[in-house]
Formats: C-alpha cells, structure tokens, sequence
C-alpha cells in the first residue's frame, strides 16, 4: 500500500473535522447556520417587540397578542433548541411557517388603518427576514425558494390593502426587495456552504474507502508474498537435498519432497489469492503497522507474536476501516503532544487491535448524535462482521478504542 493512498484517507478524516459518515459536515453547517440564525433572532425579536408595544393602540389587542406570542414563542424556541440540542432545524422550520402565518393574518390584527394618514408598518416586517433565512435551513429547496419569492409579495399586498396613501405603495415596494435580497443574498450563502459540504463529506467517504481498500490489497500483497516464500523455501530445500543425496535413503527422501513441493505449486497456482480470500493475521497485522506508520503524527506500534490463522477478508476490511478511523479520530481530537499506539495481539481465540492516546478524552454519553465517527464506522463495523469494539475514555483520561473478533 502506498504512502500517498494511506494519506488520503486520513488527510480526508481528518480535515474540517470530518469523519466517516453519510453528511457529517453538511450537518455541522445546518447545526452552525441554526445558532447563528437562532441569535438574530434575538436582536429582532426585541425589535419586533418594541415596535408591537409602540403600535398597540392600532392594533386588535386580541388577535395581535395571541401572534405576537406565537412569533416570540417560535423564536425562543429556536434559541433554545439550535443552542442546546440537535433540532435547531426543525425549529427555524416551525419559526419560518408562524411568520408567515402571521403575515397573512395581518388584517385581522388591526383596526381600519386605510382612515390614517400614516399607516404603522406591521411588526412582523422585522421578522420577514429571518424568517427567509429559517425556511431556506429547513425546508426542501422548492419550498424555500418559493417562500422566498412569495413573502415579499404577500407583503406588497398586506400593505397596499390597509393603506390609501400613494407614498405607501413606495414604501411597500422598498420593504419588499429589502426582504427579498437579505434573505435571498444570505441563504446563497447557506446554500453554497451546503454544496461545499456535500462535496467534502462524498469526497471524505471516497477517499477513507479508497484507504481502506489499500489496506486490503496491502495485505493480501503480503499473504502472496508469504505463501511464495513458503513454496520457494521448499523447493530451494528439495534441492539442496537433492544435490547431497548419496544413499538410495536419500533418494526416498527426496522423491517424497519433490512430489510435496510439486503439490504446493499446483495448489497455490491453481488457488491464487483474491478479493475475498482469506488473509492471515499476520499479513492483516503487517498491513496494520503499515496504516499505523504512514499517520499524520508519529504511532507507537506493537505488534505481539502472530500467527498464519487465517480470518475473513471482510473481517480484515472492517478491522482495517476502523483502525483508520480511530487514529483519525485521535488525531483530530486528542491534541497536541499526545501520545499514540496501536497494540496488535492474538490471544487464543481472539484477534485484537487497541489503538490508544493520551490526551484529552471525553464523555461518550455526551458526544452529539450526529458524530458518527464512533459509532458507525467503528462499533457498527466491527458488529457488521461479528466482531466487537469498546471504548474506554474520560476527560483528560485519553481515549483507548479496543477493535475484537474471534476465530471460534
């Protein structure tokens, strides 16, 4: 396996904190995108209100409350869920449907305010912005963009039915591309950021396969290279002994070592290596070292007695993917100046990978459901192929990540 393929794969792990899973990153941006969204909405929230306080007297007391309490609600909501949970999404989605829910009930909400010479602009307009933003996070793209073009112009309508003034119908214009390029212009963003982060996650995932599958080619590369030095070494004994034989003893001998070494030859020539054929621990171990060594940081590798039992080459896969991820992961978020290892061991029955640090550690009950790294491409891998992997790590305990399959 080439340096250059075992670095791809954990330069791709390792980069903008990504791991092996299906839209880590696409994740992080929508998760990042909801606070930042969730603290503006504080700032116009505040706003909103105040405005709703200084045209009270204009208002249906009634029918404005119970809005204006599902508007702030919503926002609050969003606050709280984007800050300190995993649905941050789903509640700019609920706070972009009560905005413009809100907006279209307007008439309601006020008194006959085409009598007055200045209409107050409605309260909700301070949200009308945000709220572009919300569905653009959390509705399909057809929706979004559809909320985008449709509340500007709902605006023009609201305003232009509760006022007579010709300078209102300017005023209504305005308010409506000021909406309309605020929100459009920031949900490009999001929806670049977005684009970017599927490219990199689908790239991540290529390039760990791609690495893992070095692994794999390493490593039956290394079982062929072991069975030729076997059969080689018979032969090259089959002849030595040929060439000193002088009895007719001898002779024997070295018939029934000929014909053996024949044996082997047809056999291996006839049954070459592939894809799916089993690997022995020791060309799996040897492939290991080889990740292990070719890290982004230096590896400590301990590598026990071994032996030529023989395991799946799925098993090899899914032990190669996962000790990839763990020094991955590791590396992204052990720290500086830490110090790894990985220990490979048969003990009876049971072939065993421990890669271990030093550094900071953390609490597994705590770590955000959308971080996969752990769980899928280390537990549900080793599952996949009925083997096991533990975890054992605290805060600023270091992190040992132990990888088990047994041959019985």
């Amino acid at each position: 396996m080439s340096t250059n393929q075992t670095n791809l794969g954990f330069d791709a792990l390792i980069g903008d904190d990504a791991e092996l899973t299906q839209s880590f990153i696409s994740k992080r941006i929508d998760a990042l995108s909801a606070r930042v969204l969730s603290l503006a909405t504080l700032g116009t929230g505040i706003e909103m209100f105040l405005v709703y306080l200084a045209q009270a007297k204009t208002l249906n007391l009634t029918a404005s409350t119970i809005f204006i309490a599902l508007v702030l609600t919503a926002e609050l909501a969003l606050v709280l869920l984007a800050l300190f949970s995993q649905f941050g999404k789903v509640a700019a989605g609920i706070f972009a449907v009560v905005v413009f829910f809100t907006l279209c009930t307007w008439p309601i909400q006020t008194f006959d305010t085409q009598q007055l010479d200045n209409p107050p602009t409605p309260w909700v307009y301070e949200a009308l912005g945000v709220a572009g933003i919300a569905a653009t996070l959390s509705l399909p793209v057809g929706w979004a963009m559809a909320y985008l073009i449709a509340t500007p112009v709902i605006w023009i309508v609201i305003r232009e039915s509760t006022s007579a003034s010709q300078f209102q119908q300017w005023d209504s214009l305005l308010g409506a591309i000021y909406v309309l390029l605020f929100s459009s212009s920031v949900s490009a963003i999001v929806v670049m950021l977005r684009t970017s982060a599927k490219r990199a996650d689908l790239a991540g995932q290529q390039a760990a396969q791609v690495a893992a599958q070095s692994a794999r080619t390493d490593a039956i590369e290394r079982e062929r290279s072991r069975v030729d030095a076997l059969v080689h070494d018979q032969v090259l004994t089959t002849l030595i002994v040929a060439s000193q034989a002088k009895t007719e003893t001898d002779s024997k001998s070295v018939t029934t070592m000929s014909q053996n070494a024949i044996d082997k030859l047809m056999t291996f020539s006839s049954t070459q290596l592939g894809e799916d054929s089993p690997i022995t621990v020791k060309s799996l171990f040897e492939s290991l070292k080889t990740i292990a060594e070719n890290a982004p940081t230096p590896v400590l590798v301990d590598m026990g007695d071994t032996t030529d039992v023989e395991v799946p080459a799925e098993v090899a896969a899914a032990f190669s993917e996962a000790t990839i991820q763990a020094l991955a992961n590791s590396v992204q978020h052990a720290g500086r100046g830490v110090t790894r290892e990985v220990i490979l061991r048969v003990d009876g029955q049971d072939v065993k990978v421990v890669v271990q640090d030093n550094g900071k550690g953390f609490r597994a009950s705590r770590v955000s459901k959308d971080r996969l790294g752990i769980k899928l491409s280390i537990r549900d891998r080793m599952d996949s192929v009925g083997g096991k992997a533990k975890v054992d790590t605290l805060p600023n305990k270091g992190c040992k990540i132990v990888l088990i399959w047994s041959q019985a």
